[in-house]
């Protein structure tokens, strides 16, 4: 399976950045699908902002 890479990065709420890498199924373009995958990852809990 082919993958597509996108570099994103967030704000954590002690003010840092925090880059990450959200790997999707290359067939996937709808960006609200991809940027979902990371908003899965990422919970309230770990004190991550809003991607």
């Amino acid at each position: 399976m082919k993958g597509a890479d996108l570099n994103t990065c967030v704000t954590k709420k002690n003010g840092s950045l925090m880059h990450f890498d959200i790997i999707a199924p290359s067939f996937q373009k709808e960006a609200s699908v991809i940027y979902g995958y990371g908003k899965a990852y990422f919970k309230p809990e770990v004190g991550i902002g809003k991607l």
